[in-house]
């Protein structure tokens, strides 16, 4: 099939902080915060675990141990 490279708007994400088999990343946002696309907003934890970073500007709405919700702009 042939490949859409269309721009999809997005109203809210939500980004989940443990991606593979590994540890899951610490959330360093909060409920209100401001964030960038591509803005760190979990930290790996020691051994296996990566960082995690906003897909969407937005505002944080939810932050929990597993995901970190964002309502776009």
């Amino acid at each position: 099939a042939p490949l859409k490279e269309d721009l999809v708007q997005v109203g809210k994400v939500k980004v989940l902080l443990s991606q593979h088999i590994g540890a899951p990343a610490t959330p360093i946002v909060s409920v209100g915060d401001t964030v960038k696309k591509g803005q760190l907003i979990g930290e790996p934890k020691d051994g296996l675990s990566v960082a995690i970073h906003c897909s969407i500007d937005g505002v944080v709405q939810k932050v929990s141990d597993k995901e970190v919700v964002v309502k776009g702009k």
